[in-house]
């Protein structure tokens, strides 16, 4: 499998994460009283999920996933289920590649940067955890869902 193939699962993943974390954020903040951070925080992950699903949908996935379980499963399916294990890290480089390219489209300051190191630091652990300690690549996958989505959804507030 080509790497480039890879580009746009990164993308469907990196825009269910921010649909998933805006999700998360109005949840966390029902009485509808948005500050202009939080509002500043929301503007960029409607950014990243516009960018990134936008990419997405030219490699034909569709509507960014609501759940964990249904976005590990439309990755891994379209990367041949990682039967090539390095493919996982090369994944992992396309999830930042994608990030930069869409954090390129909207205002960078303070919170990109938030985000940039949220998801720097949650690849490197995901990337250990196959690597090193031997991991399954869906459980990496699942656990690197969870984190992103609870570290954007902080970053953002």
């Amino acid at each position: 499998m080509p790497s480039e193939a890879l580009s746009p699962a990164a993308a469907y993943f990196l825009a269910s994460i921010a649909v998933s974390a805006i999700r998360v954020m109005r949840k966390e903040n029902m009485s509808g009283n948005v500050g202009d951070e939080e509002q500043g925080g929301q503007e960029i992950l409607i950014a990243i999920g516009t960018h990134a699903s936008s990419s997405a949908k030219s490699g034909g996935f569709g509507a960014p996933a609501t759940d964990i379980k249904t976005l590990v499963a439309a990755v891994r399916a379209a990367a041949g289920k990682f039967e090539v294990r390095s493919m996982y890290g090369v994944f992992l480089e396309k999830i930042c590649s994608a990030l930069s390219q869409s954090l390129s489209e909207c205002e960078q300051g303070g919170g990109a940067i938030a985000y940039r190191n949220a998801l720097k630091e949650a690849i490197e652990e995901s990337r250990l955890a196959v690597e090193i300690y031997n991991q399954s690549i869906e459980l990496a996958l699942e656990r690197l869902a969870q984190r992103l989505i609870d570290c954007f959804a902080k970053a953002g507030v």
